[in-house]
């Protein structure tokens, strides 16, 4: 983590090597009675093509959200 703003904001380093100067921002915000969380991914480099991006995506949903989907047995 390499920055965190109470309740609604935290920057995390890149996760792939082969990238190490992407940035995921995380904004969570309140919705409804909840909360929608919203995550981007920034870089100084070039955009990786669609394919890597699919795999990046894929990544990110595994480690933020399979254990949930785990808990409703999923």
């Amino acid at each position: 983590m390499l920055q965190a703003e109470e309740s609604h904001h935290v920057r995390w380093s890149s996760l792939w090597p082969s990238r190490p100067n992407d940035v995921l921002d995380f904004e969570i915000s309140p919705k409804d009675g909840g909360s929608i969380l919203r995550f981007i991914l920034s870089t100084p480099d070039e955009s990786p093509d669609a394919s890597r991006l699919g795999h990046m995506r894929k990544r990110l949903n595994h480690l933020l959200l399979a254990d949930r989907r785990f808990s409703y047995g999923q």
